[in-house]
């Protein structure tokens, strides 16, 4: 989410930013239509809507952000990081994500 804050930042006020470098990052949901980023959201919610708890979709989640050359250890360490988060926080920032 950093990126298109970044670049937001960037479009809303150019003569601010002297440099800007963009890393794995995309320039969001804009392109979706509304119903695509509710089916979006849906999708990404739904199991925390019912008994899962965020650890439990920890490596589903994981799975979907690392790259196929991640290594062992780089899955663990996210695995762990999301596994952290809490729910409400976590069901937020989805939401916000594609706004």
């Amino acid at each position: 989410m950093g990126g298109r804050i970044a670049a937001d930042i960037y479009f809303r006020s150019p003569n601010r930013v002297a440099n800007l470098t963009l890393v794995d990052t995309h320039s969001g949901f804009a392109a979706l239509s509304l119903e695509q980023r509710k089916e979006y959201v849906d999708s990404r919610l739904a199991p925390l809507k019912t008994d899962k708890t965020v650890a439990d979709i920890a490596p589903v989640v994981a799975g979907k952000l690392l790259g196929p050359n991640a290594s062992d250890d780089m899955r663990a360490r996210l695995e762990v990081s999301i596994a952290s988060l809490r729910r409400d926080c976590y069901m937020k920032s989805v939401s916000a994500t594609v706004e």
